[in-house]
């Protein structure tokens, strides 16, 4: 054998070990770093609508404009609303007036219970005096008789009395009850004006929003969206046999196909206990084993934050790779 075929022997060899090699490495690096590019970008989507109905008076937002939490995103005409909360503090101060006078009849009728009890007790001293008076015939039985009609008359006085006590306390308690519906309905009145303005629940984007001033919206009517940029997140749908050593906390590398030169990086936040296919009307196609056998799907929820220079958008495809090695 020759310098030449040896040598031709050699590079093959080599070259055969460098491909071996080299997809041995390959398919261990896949291995240990899953990717997926069946993924999308994601975030909460919060409806708009408004807490009380009435005509559009102001739109202080553009669509697609960025929103702080607890800015004014539109704003209802107030008037009716005002109104009513005129209304409604008019009736309270009625209700509060009508308690106290009720307050002041109870001081009153306490007094008349003290009052008839004073003469009650005296009444009844007096006729259990000239009865043991009578008895010893040191008193006519027309006296006892006069002592014993002015207790009875002081018996039914304070009778009365304590029944007009009692039913002053009720009265009372009416009026207190009334005062209370009366606060419940200014704090209602007050929220109903607060509504008018309709604020973000969230910092987030404005989206699909079509309102107009002097548009009519009712109590609940979506009126348009917000994107909250808080709660940004990537479903990546990966194979089965691509979840063995998938962690929550684990890195993910993501790329975007908004942005070619713009690389997001984030975490495992949740793996998915049900398949693509679990609650899709159609069965997964080897449900009855008489189908060739198919790769399920499971989703992995990854956490990313925004980036304002390379802004995320709901329904963005995106490539991912975990990092399971960490």
């Amino acid at each position: 054998m020759n310098k030449q075929k040896i040598s031709i022997i050699v590079r093959g060899a080599l070259f055969v070990a460098i491909v071996v090699g080299g997809a041995a490495w390959y398919f261990n690096y896949s291995a240990k770093h899953p990717s997926s590019d069946d993924s999308y970008v994601n975030a909460n989507l919060v409806n708009v609508a408004p807490k009380v109905s009435g005509y559009v008076e102001d739109i202080l937002v553009k669509n697609n404009q960025f929103v702080k939490k607890g800015a004014v995103l539109f704003r209802i005409a107030p008037v009716d609303y005002s109104v009513q909360l005129d209304q409604q503090q008019q009736a309270l101060e009625y209700s509060v007036q009508q308690a106290n006078n009720a307050k002041a009849q109870i001081a009153i009728a306490v007094a008349n219970v003290v009052s008839a009890k004073v003469n009650y007790d005296n009444a009844l001293a007096q006729v259990q005096r000239y009865t043991e008076m009578n008895k010893q015939n040191a008193a006519s039985t027309q006296n006892l008789q006069t002592y014993q009609t002015q207790f009875a008359q002081a018996k039914a006085q304070l009778v009365q009395a304590q029944a007009t006590l009692e039913q002053n306390k009720i009265q009372v308690e009416a009026a207190n009850a009334q005062v209370g519906q009366a606060k419940a309905q200014v704090a209602n009145a007050k929220n109903n004006v607060g509504y008018t303005d309709v604020v973000s629940s969230v910092n987030g984007f404005v989206s699909n929003m079509y309102l107009t001033k002097g548009q009519y919206v009712g109590v609940g009517q979506q009126v348009f969206g917000l994107v909250d940029n808080d709660s940004w997140w990537i479903d990546a749908n990966f194979k089965e046999t691509d979840l063995e050593r998938v962690r929550e906390g684990q890195p993910v590398k993501v790329e975007l196909d908004l942005y070619k030169h713009a690389n997001y990086t984030g975490v495992v936040q949740s793996l998915s206990y049900a398949s693509g296919t679990t609650f899709s009307l159609l069965p997964p196609q080897n449900a009855t084993g008489n189908w060739v056998k198919v790769t399920q799907r499971f989703t992995i929820r990854i956490k990313v934050e925004n980036n304002s220079q390379f802004p995320l958008r709901v329904g963005a495809s995106a490539d991912v790779q975990i990092d399971t090695t960490k």
